[in-house]
């Protein structure tokens, strides 16, 4: 069985200056220690305009600072064999100076240990050449329960030109 944490950080009222800056402190300080002890996974929510319930409008940038500070759950992610990672910058709050400094730390003490992975690349190319058969996912409940929910959209059909 794996274990892991959820995060919504959530903050009631009343606010005082600084209440957002320790609340995310305390959950990254958090995050190490669930990391230190053997949790196996982080997840943390988006949401917007939920004050009181959820101040967390960019969840990667938190998973970004998150990185920075576990070293069990971040080598866990590897084994997932997710290959490629986009990091969405949301400015927010955020100024540009924070963007480009989160950046810089994320390739200098993250990108490193996910460069060269021979172990990865040899399991991509065996699921390439269909030498490695990845597992099929049943995706039926999924289908029967929101399929039908679903608007097929078709393209627009050129509209006949008035003959003139």
């Amino acid at each position: 069985m794996k274990f892991g944490i959820f995060y919504e950080l959530q903050l009631p009222r009343p606010w005082q200056a600084g209440d957002e800056l320790r609340l995310y402190q305390d959950a990254l300080l958090q995050l190490e220690t669930a990391d230190r002890l053997g949790y196996d996974h982080a997840w943390v929510v988006e949401h917007h305009f939920l004050e009181e319930y959820s101040h967390s409008p960019s969840p990667e940038s938190f998973l970004v600072a998150a990185s920075q500070r576990t070293k069990n759950i971040r080598r866990r992610f590897r084994s997932s064999h997710i290959d490629q990672v986009i990091l969405l910058n949301q400015a927010g709050k955020n100024s540009h100076e924070h963007i480009c400094d989160s950046l810089e730390m994320f390739a200098r003490e993250v990108m490193p240990e996910f460069r060269a992975d021979p172990e990865h690349d040899a399991w991509k190319a065996g699921v390439m050449s269909g030498t490695i058969q990845l597992e099929e996912i049943d995706t039926e409940a999924f289908t029967d329960r929101y399929g039908r929910l679903g608007v097929n959209i078709a393209p627009a059909k050129p509209a006949a030109v008035a003959a003139g």
